[in-house]
Parts: structure tokens; C-alpha cells; sequence
């Protein structure tokens, strides 16, 4: 008898667990709309995950490849890209901890603890160190200032900003052609060599570089901080320069950050309807003005992450997400990009290849 509860109670618990953050899925009408809505129960046991086109950077793939060869439960299509030119996306993009993308003041969700979300407006970028000094100081022997510290706004994007500062790795798939300004090669987190690029440049294995537009410093600047052999710190920061954002009574670092997508805008912030302000970012009639295909994702109050494809206005798109229960919500990218897909099911197939993804594992 007790061999026999034992296997009933082992049966339970694995069905319990299986069913951990189990996607549920919707067709109705909400607040006048047509939606088709996923559910899923943020808890432990569920992760969440950006899934990248063939695991690259730059490019499309289909959007039953990536739910495929990542295994996703549920997905939907994530952040804006060129789909009818380069292929690049637009906005930041953290994937596996890494900040493969970053770009802009967008609206983005946050992933850490591999369940939990934190959704916000923001524009991130790097606050850099040098041997571990986190401020300029006075060299009373040499009669110098030491120069410690520096920024870098954006990674992988293409160098368009003749004034920006950009770190790029090997995530960018795509030859980097630089002309004018300054290189600094950073290997295992140590300043290598520094150089003026004349056409393509090489990322160093286990390493990038940081590149100084022609407009952002001079050869100078570069010497004066860049030393070979200093070592590299890179701090996740955001616009207000602090380096947490406030999750109930816990203060999670950036860097903590597993996975992000943006794009916008947000449409609901603390349960109000906030699509109309924030939209004005966007100048395109099919963002701002025109009811359109659109895909969404938010949050609940009783932590359920919701995942929306409907055709709608931003402001209505808004609605539809409040009568849903969300407390915060964001618009991703629409028309032939948005796509749904929720236990075995293209709810709503896209109408092209994609560049990202969200997904749940």
C-alpha cells in the first residue's frame, strides 16, 4: 500500500511539474478586438529566452526554424529590424547575458532569475573602467591626471554616429568597414594595441574592440586612457547613470539582465493606458495613427506574462491589454512580422523570415 502512494505522489509531483508555467491559449473578442492571447504563469520552472535568427546577429530565418530549433512553448515575434535591406535589428538586445545589440531609448522587458520581467523605457549603455578606478584622479607623481574612465553608447551597430563610441564583437556577422577614428583592441578584458582603422577591421579572438568615431576623440584622448596592459571594466548603466532598477524591494543589477527585447512603444505602464504620449516617438502613420496588425506582450498583476496578435490601433492595442490585466505592456514589432505560436500551434504565422524572437522554454 505504501509502494502504491509512494508512486501516486511521485506521479503528482511530475505532473506538477510539467505543468509548470504551462502556455494556455486564447481566441476571443477583448474590449472590441479580435486577439488571439497567451497565457503563462511566471514561476519556477519557466524560462524565458530571446531566440536569434540561426544564432546571429544580423539576418532572418523562418519563425518555425527558431521555435523549432529552440524548443519554445510558446513564442512570439520580438524587436523591429530592416526586413527589406540589411537585415539588422533596431534596438537593444540581450541574449544569454550577452549585450549583443545596443541601441536607442526604447521600450524594453528584462529577463533575470530566467522567470521574472521587468518592463521599462530606457536607453542603456556601458560605463568603463580602467584598472578597477572608477573615476578620473590627480597623479601627485608624475603632475598628471589619470584618465580611468570612459562610455560606450552603442554595441554591434553600424557605425552611422561620426560622434558615437561603439564596442563591436564577433556577434555582429557582418564585415565592419571603418575609416578614420580610433580602435582600441581589448583581449581577456586587457587594452591590446590602438590604431586608426583604414577599411575592414578584425575582432580579436576572446576579445572586441572599441571604436571612437572621427568626431569623438582624438589620438590624444585614446593615449591618455588606453595604455596597453590596463585592464577593462564594462558596467550595464542606464540614462540616470545607476546601475540597478527597482523590482518590488530588490535592487537588480542591469548586468544581472539574462535576456532583453525592445521595441515600443510602451502602451501601458502601472495599469494606465500611456499609448497615446508614447507613441509620438514614431513618425510612421502605421505606428501612431493607423489600425494595424500588431503583436504585444505584458505583464499581470498576478504575474502572468500575456502574449497578444490582433489588428488595432496603438491606443486600442492598449485596451485590449488592460482588459487582460496587464499592469504594463509594450508593442513589439507588427505587421508581416507578428507571429504567435503556443503548444504545438501557429496561432498567427508570420509573413517573413524574422531576426528575433521571445520564447517560452
Amino acid at each position: 500500500m505504501k509502494r502504491v502512494l509512494c508512486i501516486i505522489l511521485s506521479l503528482i509531483m511530475l505532473t506538477s511539474i510539467s505543468l509548470a508555467g504551462a502556455p494556455t491559449y486564447e481566441s476571443k473578442t477583448v474590449s472590441g478586438v479580435r486577439a488571439n492571447v497567451v497565457k503563462v504563469k511566471l514561476e519556477e520552472g519557466v524560462k524565458l529566452r530571446v531566440a536569434k535568427n540561426n544564432d546571429k546577429l544580423i539576418g532572418a530565418e523562418s519563425f518555425q526554424s527558431m521555435v523549432k530549433t529552440y524548443g519554445a512553448k510558446a513564442a512570439i515575434n520580438a524587436n523591429y529590424f530592416d526586413a527589406y535591406k540589411t537585415l539588422e535589428p533596431m534596438a537593444t538586445i540581450i541574449k544569454g547575458k550577452q549585450v549583443i545589440h545596443m541601441v536607442g531609448n526604447t521600450a524594453s522587458l528584462m529577463v533575470y532569475d530566467d522567470y521574472k520581467v521587468h518592463f521599462d523605457t530606457l536607453t542603456l549603455s556601458y560605463k568603463g573602467s580602467l584598472d578597477g578606478k572608477t573615476k578620473n584622479e590627480w597623479n601627485n607623481n608624475t603632475q598628471a591626471m589619470d584618465f580611468n574612465i570612459f562610455s560606450v553608447w552603442y554595441v554591434n551597430q553600424n557605425p552611422s554616429d561620426q560622434s558615437g563610441v561603439y564596442i563591436f564583437t564577433k556577434y555582429r556577422n557582418k564585415d565592419i568597414v571603418l575609416n578614420g577614428g580610433w580602435i582600441v583592441e581589448v583581449v581577456n578584458n586587457v587594452v591590446g594595441k590602438t590604431y586608426s582603422p583604414a577599411g575592414k577591421i578584425t575582432i580579436p579572438e576572446n576579445g572586441y574592440v572599441i571604436y571612437y568615431g572621427p568626431q569623438a576623440a582624438d589620438k590624444n584622448f585614446v593615449d591618455q586612457r588606453f595604455k596597453a596592459g590596463r585592464t577593462v571594466g564594462l558596467e550595464l548603466v542606464d540614462q540616470t547613470g545607476s546601475s540597478t532598477f527597482k523590482a518590488g524591494d530588490k535592487d537588480i543589477k542591469y548586468s544581472d539582465i539574462s535576456d532583453m527585447i525592445a521595441a515600443g512603444p510602451m502602451v501601458v505602464k502601472n495599469g494606465k493606458n500611456v499609448a497615446a504620449e508614447n507613441k509620438k516617438a514614431f513618425k510612421e502613420a502605421k505606428i501612431n495613427t493607423n489600425s494595424a496588425q500588431r503583436s504585444a506582450i505584458g505583464l499581470t498583476a498576478n504575474n502572468e506574462l500575456v502574449m497578444v496578435t490582433c489588428v488595432a490601433t496603438m491606443e486600442k492595442l492598449a485596451e485590449v491589454m488592460i482588459a487582460l490585466g496587464c499592469k504594463d505592456a509594450m508593442n513589439l514589432d507588427g505587421g508581416a512580422s507578428s507571429a504567435l505560436y503556443v503548444n504545438g500551434k501557429f496561432v498567427k504565422a508570420a509573413g517573413r523570415n524574422l531576426n528575433t524572437i521571445f520564447m517560452v522554454q
